[in-house]
């Protein structure tokens, strides 16, 4: 094998090479090429790895000088890790440590890697410092580096180190002297930082692959943890910063020295150095507020259960004090009372003023996790006796019936606001913290509660509780508004929610929204004009609840009557948007911009600054367009399983998807070399994942004749993988047979020399041609096996079939008229057929559930969700632009498109039969229905006014199916659905709607 040493070095004659074998006794590295024997011990293979620590000593040295320096080499790698060996580090005996010829890093990472083992093996303090900075290690260089080894702020050292080829040296020296938030920065093990691979990852760094962090576990199970209540301090106090914060992050410094050379190319010496500490500063505050948002959501406590009955048992109580019956009422009696409208406005006012405290309740804990419990306590203080002052004294008293413990939310900010007086002591702060712990659970009841009372239980008010319902809602919200402000301000100026009761009748005028009034009226206050009505502060319980998710905030419909909120939805990813979890990551994410083409811009202030420039350029939208052609076989093992590893095959088909593998694995395959080669087809990118979803490895595949080979195989930032599992992904690899290649013919020897051949003029494509051959392959590939059997069935029912077979025969559906159609969906429903019969003698009829999974299915549309929206129009039943017409020709999209809009118009069909009140329809649903078809028809006949109005009790409905099937609902009726009531034709429940439902909650 070759003795060939990082950095190209060949040790001289009479030198040899030692590694430690697998019982830790010294291999010789065979025959040096210089002419030095290394024949003591074993003999190393030519699988040596490259990249092997090694001990370079005499050739002649005796069997117990080679063991001692093969100890100490093992001990110094056991110690810094792999690359410590780099560093040059004395063995004893006349023996160095180094490494072989092939791994990553430089000597810069090695030094840094072996500054946490003993120093006086890695020569004088002058060399160390050379290797650290090279040209820049000046004396005062030196000292500062002394300074930060010996208070271990490793993460200033490495940042200094990585830019010191950007940076003069009395810049060098500044960016020595950062620290932490806690004043040190402390990353642990010197094996992570030197290495790039870590066990222990941040929580951001979890977070990014969309997973919760399991390193940040609070103290002892809410937010304060034993004995950290009353210090006024957040998660972060003495002792838990040195155990998270690394700014820098795994990764090696020779990496991002790189990046950071393309990245400052332009910009002007001396401001290159605000740029990095203004990265460091937001990098620090990231983590921190990373962490603060981790332990957050993990104090909060998980009794929803609990505290939702408590909730459910006093309302049941509030609304039985309305009820003026004689003795014990019978249920008949209660079903036959009409509720006062006063009791409407009580039930409005205490999800209104529950919502509010549990709003307080969220932030009060947000703001103690990160400033500390006095300092919340001190800013939210006056908001918290707005609150308290809502409820009376008989309504606290009520709300701790019959257990006596508190049953609203409200109740307990009462409980806070009397222990506000005074000074805030550990008993005090306990109190309080066991009740903000539960603020996540509070504001998920309220959203839930908010959801039943005005889409379901209003829907029977009469006109007297709408107007009453309209004049509370009409109430300002100016006294709030001053005490607490604007909790959401960013959604203040926007805010479009229509008015709830619009569609409740009464006689009162409807209102305008809140954004509309507030640009009538530009010089009054938003807390003067905004209103009850509003649901403004529905909203922010949903922001409030979803930073305690540990999202940024809520995603937030305008709905009638009520806004639609979603606070565990989490927040929109942005591709290849640099991350903060690090300064690896943020520089390794930025370079990934500029080298797809991003372009940094003039003069930047502030990293961010250079980010957003680098992300809004051209470039970079371009080649996160579009999409990958990728293999019939090996878009087959998407989803597989590696045998003999337990991971989980994902094929990349887009360049977002490489570009969100990119920023989380730290590697360029979101580059301009991948960016074609993958885009070409001569490349194919796979990600391995783990139970957890965690991508544990990326891997190239490149043609070979006759099936596929691995090209390269990382782990997270280039790492090398485990040699077991890149042993079984190689020989997986080896099973996939690739496609034949496609033979072109050679050019005829009859034609002319190039040189001799005419000139022509080069045509360019039109946008037909260009979107034809752009989005045809994929169309192609995705479409091919495009099946629709009820649809085919369907056609051979018309009263004239198509002689055609398979999906050809759906094109005759699509011709049909209306009452052609009609007649063949009864034809189906009724078991009967026309003059050809089914295909392949299949059995007369369809059920009503077959015809309904059957349109279902729309092929394009899937298609073309995540393919460019200049495609869209291919999906509508509408006539194509000329640069669409050749693309819906391709036989696949001709046939997907048919199906499609064959699948909308058989369901305005079953409309027309809902209406015309159809007995075979109606006989299906009555003995077979499904929750989605029987949710989706019934809101049909609701808005085609057929049936009778039914009452479901609004407990025993699940919302989710009803809000689900409103847009099929909309396709059968043509119309939209209005809201408050629900009729079902009696042909369909004859014996009652609740037996219906009962049956198809069964059935599904």
């Amino acid at each position: 094998m070759n003795g060939r040493l990082a950095g190209g070095v060949v040790p001289p004659a009479g030198r040899g090479l030692w590694l430690a074998g697998p019982a830790g006794d010294p291999v010789a590295l065979g025959e040096h090429p210089a002419g030095g024997h290394a024949a003591r011990g074993g003999v190393a293979g030519d699988r040596t790895p490259p990249g092997a620590p090694v001990a370079l000593g005499a050739a002649g040295a005796t069997p117990d000088e080679i063991r001692a320096a093969v100890t100490a080499l093992a001990n110094l790698v056991s110690a810094g890790g792999r690359l410590a060996a780099g560093a040059d580090a004395d063995l004893g005996h006349g023996f160095r440590s180094a490494l072989l010829a092939g791994g990553r890093g430089d000597r810069r990472d090695a030094m840094l890697a072996a500054l946490t083992t003993d120093l006086s093996a890695l020569g004088s303090r002058e060399a160390i410092v050379t290797a650290l900075f090279g040209p820049r290690a000046t004396r005062r260089v030196g000292a500062a580096a002394t300074a930060a080894v010996a208070d271990g702020r490793w993460s200033a050292l490495r940042f200094a180190a990585a830019a010191s080829d950007v940076l003069g040296p009395e810049q060098v020296e500044q960016l020595l002297a950062l620290t932490a938030p806690d004043g040190r920065d402390r990353s642990g093990s010197a094996r992570a930082t030197g290495g790039g691979v870590t066990d222990g990852r941040a929580a951001d760094d979890r977070a990014a692959d969309g997973r919760a962090s399991d390193g940040r576990a609070s103290d002892g199970g809410h937010v304060f943890g034993p004995g950290r209540a009353w210090d006024n301090r957040g998660p972060f106090g003495a002792g838990r910063v040195s155990d998270g914060i690394d700014p820098f992050g795994p990764g090696l410094a020779s990496d991002v020295s790189a990046h950071l050379r393309r990245l400052t190319a332009t910009v002007p010496g001396p401001r290159r150095l605000t740029l990095l500490i203004d990265l460091w500063q937001a990098v620090c505050a990231h983590r921190v507020r990373a962490g603060v948002v981790e332990w957050l959501r993990r104090s909060q406590n998980g009794d929803l259960g609990k505290l939702r009955q408590r909730y459910h048992e006093h309302d049941d109580a509030s609304a039985m004090q309305w009820v003026h019956l004689s003795g014990k009422p019978r249920p008949g009696q209660l079903a036959r009372y009409t509720f006062p409208p006063y009791g409407w406005v009580e039930k409005a006012r205490r999800l209104f003023e529950d919502s509010l405290a549990a709003t307080m309740l969220g932030r009060v804990a947000e703001a103690a996790a990160s400033e500390g419990l006095a300092a919340a306590l001190a800013a939210d203080g006056e908001a918290l006796r707005v609150v308290s002052a809502m409820l009376s004294d008989n309504e606290i008293s009520m709300s701790r019936r019959p257990s006596g413990l508190g049953s609203r939310p409200a109740g307990w900010v009462r409980e806070i606001v009397r222990k506000l007086d005074g000074e805030l002591t550990r008993k005090k702060a306990n109190f309080i913290a066991e009740r903000i712990d539960h603020a996540r659970d509070w504001g998920t009841i309220l959203i839930e509660e908010l959801r039943e009372f005005f889409e379901d239980e209003a829907r029977s008010i009469d006109r007297n509780a709408t107007d009453e319902l309209r004049q509370w809602g009409a109430k300002p919200m100016t006294a709030w508004r001053a005490a607490a402000g604007h909790l959401s301000p960013d959604r203040v100026a926007g805010w479009g929610q229509p008015d709830p009761f619009a569609e409740w009748g009464g006689t009162a005028q409807n209102r305008v929204p809140l954004a509309d009034r507030l640009a009538a009226e530009p010089g009054r206050a938003p807390g003067e004009i905004e209103r009850i009505d509003d649901f403004l502060w529905m909203a922010e319980l949903a922001d409030q609840v979803a930073r305690l998710h540990g999202h940024t905030r809520a995603r937030v419909d305008y709905d009638e009557p009520i806004p639609e909120v979603h606070p565990d939805a989490g927040d929109e990813p942005r591709p290849l948007f640099p991350s903060y979890a690090s300064i690896t990551a943020a520089v390794t994410s930025a370079a990934q911009l500029a080298e797809i083409g991003g372009v940094v811009p003039d003069r930047p202030r502030t990293w961010a600054e250079l980010v957003d420039g680098l992300y809004r350029s051209a470039g970079v939208a371009e080649a996160l367009s579009g999409e990958l052609p990728v293999p019939e076989v090996l878009a087959a093992i998407d989803g597989t399983i590696v045998p003999g590893t337990g991971l989980r095959v994902e094929v990349a088909t887009s360049p977002r998807q490489l570009a969100s593998w990119s920023a989380y694995m730290g590697n360029c395959l979101s580059g301009r070399h991948y960016a074609e080669e993958t885009g070409q087809g001569r490349s194919i990118v796979i990600a391995l994942r783990d139970r957890d979803r965690r991508i544990v490895l990326n891997v190239d595949l490149r043609r070979r004749y006759g099936g596929w080979r691995v090209y390269e195989i990382k782990a997270r930032f280039n790492a090398d993988p485990d040699p077991a599992r890149e042993a079984a992904v190689r020989a997986w690899v080896a099973t996939l047979v690739a496609p034949p290649p496609v033979h072109v013919p050679a050019e005829s020897p009859d034609l002319p020399p190039p040189g001799d051949r005419p000139m022509r003029t080069v045509r360019r494509p039109t946008p037909a041609e260009r979107i034809s051959g752009e989005a045809g392959p994929v169309l192609r590939r995705k479409l091919g096996g495009v099946r629709a059997p009820e649809l085919v069935r369907l056609a051979h029912a018309m009263t004239d079939p198509p002689r055609a077979r398979g999906t050809e025969a759906v094109i005759a559906l699509r011709r049909a008229s209306a009452d052609e159609l009609d007649e063949a969906c009864r034809r189906v429903l009724s078991g009967s057929r026309g003059a050809l019969g089914g295909p392949r003698g299949e059995p007369d009829g369809l059920t009503l559930r077959e015809l309904w999974h059957g349109t279902a299915a729309r092929p394009l549309a899937a298609a073309l969700r995540r393919m460019p929206p200049r495609l869209a129009p291919l999906a509508q039943d509408r006539p194509l632009q000329g640069a669409l017409r050749p693309l819906a020709r391709v036989p696949e999209v001709r046939t997907a498109r048919a199906v499609d809009l064959v699948a909308v118009r058989v369901r305005a069909s079953l409309g027309r039969l809902i209406a015309a009140g159809d007995p075979a329809l109606a006989r299906h649903l009555a003995e077979d229905p499904e929750v989605p078809e029987l949710c989706a028809m019934a809101l049909a006949a609701t808005a085609l006014g057929v049936g009778d109005e039914v009452r479901p009790e609004p407990r025993l409905v699940n919302r989710a199916p009803w809000v689900a099937a409103r847009d099929d609902a909309r396709e059968l009726a043509g119309r939209p659905v209005p809201r408050g009531r629900l009729t079902v034709p009696p042909e369909w429940m004859p014996h009652g709607w609740q037996a219906l439902w009962n049956r198809a909650v069964r059935a599904t």
